[in-house]
């Protein structure tokens, strides 16, 4: 199993590097880590390892693209898609934006001008959350005092949404 405490995810690009001496841990083994610290190692079975590559590398893919290529993807409002450097929200003009991101709030594609042209990002990208739905799941379903009804929310597979 690969660990990860997402400060450093270099690690995480391939199952067989992973932390020397560490040990199996269950979901109920993460709640007092996750209680005490804020955060809790987890640990990504050989298929998670792979989604998360292949969502790192779409992105990696995507964001090498030119800037007219990745401006395609960018709603009018900017709420969904391409984001380009300066455009994300700061509270104060002394604070500039210094990062391009892309936004996938939900399984809307079709509100991503052109999603269509992007299933490498968008498939990648979908599969990796719903690894991580299935451990947010896992996680909330054993914390002390929460009953079987509390789960991760549920999303369509953005590669189905039209």
């Amino acid at each position: 199993m690969l660990r990860s405490d997402f400060t450093d995810i270099s690690g995480c690009m391939s199952p067989k590097r992973g932390v020397k001496g560490a040990r199996q841990k269950s979901t109920v083994d993460r709640v007092p880590a996750i209680l005490d610290r804020g955060y809790a190692l987890l640990e990504l079975n050989d298929e998670q390892a792979d989604r998360l590559a292949r969502a790192l590398g779409a992105g990696r893919a995507f964001f090498a693209l030119p800037a007219d290529r990745k401006t395609q993807h960018a709603s009018a409002d900017m709420n969904h898609g391409y984001r380009p450097l300066g455009r994300e929200f700061s509270i104060t003009p002394d604070r500039p934006d210094l990062n391009e991101c892309f936004t996938i709030w939900h399984d809307r594609l079709d509100l991503i001008p052109r999603s269509a042209d992007l299933p490498e990002l968008t498939e990648a990208w979908g599969r990796w959350r719903d690894s991580l739905v299935e451990m947010v799941d896992g996680s909330l379903r054993s914390l002390p005092g929460t009953s079987a009804a509390i789960a991760a929310p549920t999303f369509a597979p953005p590669r189905t949404c039209r």
